[in-house]
């Protein structure tokens, strides 16, 4: 038996809301692994790829950032 036939069996046994919590947590697995932009092992590692990659692991999780700055923030100010 697979993972997928075990994983199925299990759900099986469990009520509507509990089968609809595991869906929603595998939707939610999924869509995070079909953002990533996975870099075969056999690529060549261009400066456009790792200037992308460290780009986008540098800011990852900044747009879930609740904090907004303003000018009144600032502790120094240059004219």
């Amino acid at each position: 038996m697979n993972v997928a036939e075990v994983i199925y069996e299990k759900i099986k046994s469990l009520p509507d809301d509990k089968q609809q919590e595991v869906f929603d947590f595998i939707d939610f697995i999924a869509s995070r692994y079909n953002k990533k932009q996975i870099i075969p092992a056999n690529a060549e590692l261009t400066d456009d790829i790792f200037v992308n990659f460290s780009m986008r692991h540098a800011l990852r999780g900044i747009e879930d950032d609740p904090v907004t700055y303003t000018s009144e923030d600032l502790k120094e100010r240059w004219l």
